[in-house]
């Protein structure tokens, strides 16, 4: 592991650092300047001791849970928004779990002509649902396999329908 890849320990972070539960920021102890990061269009990066970069999202959990997320696990912000770093905004999930909450995983339907097409994704690979009149039907297929393959979605999701 690189010298820049090191993560600092947790009571570093909380002895240099302070966390506004309200905007989601950080600030700096010594003149309580917030941290401002690189922001680009996909992620929201720190510099942490000079020259070691992480993602804000993940400094922001480490500060707020006392350890750094496990190995193999991700920081995923709810509501898809980068850039909220609030503490009810950010959980710790897999890959998977972080992909189905993108907007097109969430859907589950897509418009073919003038009928709705339902597909899932289980294991890589996509499995056809069928074409139904309305994208209501599609969604509802969708949800159905959802829990057959014991997939976890979003309650958002149902009370779209």
């Amino acid at each position: 592991m690189s010298q820049s890849n090191v993560r600092p320990s947790v009571a570093y972070l909380r002895d240099k650092y302070s966390y506004n539960p309200f905007t989601g920021t950080l600030h700096r102890r010594d003149n309580d300047r917030p941290l401002r990061g690189n922001r680009c269009k996909r992620t929201h990066q720190l510099s942490i001791h000079g020259s070691s970069r992480h993602p804000y999202g993940v400094v922001v959990f480490a500060w707020i849970h006392g350890r750094w997320p496990i190995q193999g696990m991700e920081i995923d912000h709810i509501d898809r928004n980068p850039f909220n770093q609030r503490w009810y905004n950010l959980r710790e999930v897999t890959r998977r779990q972080n992909m189905q909450n993108t907007r097109r995983a969430r859907s589950g339907a897509y418009r073919s002509g003038d009928s709705w097409y339902a597909c899932i994704f289980v294991a890589g690979r996509s499995r056809s649902l069928g074409y139904f009149k309305t994208q209501k039907e599609a969604k509802a297929a969708y949800l159905a396999a959802c829990a057959s393959y014991g997939f976890a979605y979003l309650p958002e999701l149902v009370r779209a329908l």
